[in-house]
């Protein structure tokens, strides 16, 4: 699939660079980085994607370098993940508008995306109650909007991505960058005391960081098992050190717990002991590394019934389960936990919770209070859109689990094998931190999580439709 616009190659392509880097630089030296001037940047950003690249891998290596360096607080998402993900989209929307046969084919993945259909449902039945109610704000556009990007963003991937060797590709380029930019973000990590790491585009939770690590140390650790050649089990072995190191260093439990639940899965499926050889060397990891032994100690200690962190969250459910508890069908819409928690008993004295739990986006009002979220994916979908959303998204994620689990008896090659050991474990490793953490108010970690359930649905789509050629030749030529 190539873009609209054929007549585009290299000609075009430097001086579309070189007039992209003087705006940025123009912009750098008299504007500050403010969300407005992020925006300008945006846009230029988002028409040299549509304009400038030839080949759909062009998008596709773009995106996930965009998604990427935003994922680890290197880009703002106004710079990287928002521009690089409507690029993708709108390519696809090209493309379609654009296509000579417009022939239904039968989507091997049809009962996913009606459990999509089902979500969405969800949410823009939300929306309209909280309309009806008065309670829809900027913070509830804004979610629905970003949850819309999170969707195109897996249905452009599963469209864009042709062949199994270009999923794999994609995962290498992530790992050689988040590699590559460690001298960025390891220095402050290491350095970090609060909550949040600040870096010269954007400020980043290391809870959010931790989340990345957490993903991508399955990920990588899936790979390593089933990878023959050494160059590239030397290069995993390094980068699943890098990771594991900034991963103890974001101090996030949850993101802990995850990837032993995702080791755990990964040494039921594979039974393999060469997964104590990574234990071993992510022990020695912390043993050399004094801060991040530490770390680890530290908050192991610090976990207990009693911990500061586990309190503010059994409050905040609380609070939580007496706003589902009149709301259980329909949710109170996207964000609006802040708007009424209040109203149901949240005790002002755990305020400026938060402001630090989300970013300035206000509401209006006599109050005008930052709007929070209650640590817990499922508690925060239940309380948001209702019970219907909450087992809808279930279901996408259970489906996804089901197909690549399930594809592990079918498919023969050990790279193949890989991938869809690395992307169950991901998503295992997501439903876990997910007990404790939401991400989805946080554009970066929602549109890197689609990146990796694009890249699942991918791969199944492309196992299936192989899949069914396969008996379509069987049965048609016999042997």
């Amino acid at each position: 699939m190539n873009l609209l616009f054929e007549k585009r190659g290299l000609g075009l392509f430097l001086p579309l660079t070189i007039l992209l880097s003087l705006y940025f630089l123009l912009l750098f030296k008299f504007a500050s980085l403010t969300e407005p001037n992020l925006f300008l940047l945006s846009v230029p950003l988002f028409l040299f994607f549509i304009f400038a690249f030839t080949q759909r891998l062009f998008l596709l290596f773009y995106f996930t370098f965009s998604v990427t360096l935003t994922a680890l607080g290197i880009l703002p998402n106004l710079l990287g993940a928002y521009p690089a993900g409507g690029a993708l989209i709108v390519d696809n929307i090209l493309f379609f508008l654009t296509k000579k046969n417009w022939a239904p084919k039968r989507n091997p993945l049809q009962r996913l995306y009606l459990y999509f259909f089902v979500f969405f449902s969800a949410i823009y039945l939300s929306s309209l109650f909280t309309l009806i109610k008065g309670t829809f704000t900027l913070a509830t556009l804004r979610g629905i909007f970003d949850l819309s990007i999170f969707f195109l963003v897996i249905y452009s991937l599963q469209q864009s991505i042709k062949e199994l060797s270009e999923v794999k590709r994609l995962v290498l380029f992530s790992l050689i960058i988040t590699l590559l930019t460690s001298l960025i973000w390891l220095p402050p990590l290491v350095k970090a005391s609060g909550k949040s790491l600040s870096l010269p585009l954007r400020q980043i939770g290391l809870n959010e960081m931790g989340n990345w690590f957490g993903l991508l140390t399955v990920l990588v650790v899936a790979l390593l098992l089933s990878e023959k050649g050494q160059k590239k089990r030397l290069f995993l072995g390094l980068t699943f050190a890098t990771i594991f190191l900034g991963l103890i260093l974001s101090k996030s439990r949850g993101a802990w717990l995850g990837v032993i639940v995702g080791l755990t899965y990964l040494f039921i499926k594979t039974k393999s002991f060469k997964l104590l050889l990574y234990l071993i060397l992510g022990t020695g990891i912390l043993i050399l590394f004094k801060p991040a032994t530490l770390i680890f100690l530290g908050r192991f200690q610090e976990t207990s019934f009693a911990d500061v962190a586990f309190l503010e969250r059994i409050v905040i459910w609380r609070v939580a389960f007496s706003i589902i508890q009149n709301n259980f069908l329909t949710g109170i819409g996207i964000h609006n936990f802040g708007l009424i928690k209040y109203d149901y008993g949240f005790p002002s004295f755990l305020d400026p919770f938060g402001s630090l739990a989300t970013s300035t986006f206000s509401y209006g009002g006599p109050k005008e209070v930052l709007y929070g979220h209650t640590h817990n994916l499922y508690v925060e979908l239940l309380m948001n859109l209702g019970i219907l959303g909450l087992i809808a998204f279930l279901l996408i994620l259970f489906f996804l689990l089901q197909g690549l689990t399930k594809s592990l008896s079918e498919v023969k090659e050990e790279e193949t094998k890989g991938i869809l050991l690395g992307l169950s474990a991901v998503i295992i490793a997501f439903l876990v931190h997910s007990l404790f953490d939401y991400f989805f108010w946080i554009p970066a970690s929602l549109i890197f999580f689609g990146w990796f359930l694009g890249l699942a649905t991918a791969t199944l789509n492309l196992l299936k439709s192989r899949s069914e050629l396969e008996k379509f030749d069987q049965r048609s030529f016999p042997r």
